[in-house]
């Protein structure tokens, strides 16, 4: 496959990735980008892909692993971070002697959604790829001597 095509695939996963829910609760799934639904951070995320994809397009292929390996890391940050946080307010709920059963559940019912999440890596696992394969591929060929 043609490492243009397959960083441009990974550019696409990972913008539909924005778009799926990544914390599920009673009142809602958030994802990614909208900030009406979501959380808003996602716009780093979209502005690495954005970036990730003119590079692919003007020809710098082996330059889109810098933009692959910023979503990851940004993706991994906001991942535990918010993790921590529907681990804490789980912890919150147990805690509290006498809760209702509306809280109790509350905890349990509010998670994390890996499907979001899984879509945002494996897009920008695609980049990396196409990143490192453009660094592996074969080198130009020098012209020959002029004579």
């Amino acid at each position: 496959m043609d490492k243009k095509i397959l960083a441009l695939v990974g550019v696409v996963v990972i913008v539909i990735g924005l778009f799926l829910p990544i914390v599920s609760s009673p009142f809602g799934s958030l994802n990614m980008l909208l900030p009406g639904g979501g959380i808003g951070d996602g716009i780093f995320i979209l502005v690495f892909a954005l970036v990730a994809g003119g590079l692919a397009l003007v020809g710098q292929v082996r330059h889109v692993v810098w933009p692959a390996l910023l979503s990851l890391g940004f993706i991994a940050w906001k991942f535990f971070q918010l993790k921590g946080a529907v681990d804490t307010g789980r912890d919150r709920f147990a805690e509290q002697a006498g809760a209702s059963e509306f809280q109790a559940n509350y905890g349990e019912i509010m998670q994390i959604n890996y499907l979001g999440w899984a879509v945002l890596c494996i897009g920008a696992l695609v980049l990396l790829v196409a990143g490192i394969m453009a660094w592996s591929g074969p080198k130009a060929a020098a012209p020959p001597p002029a004579l």
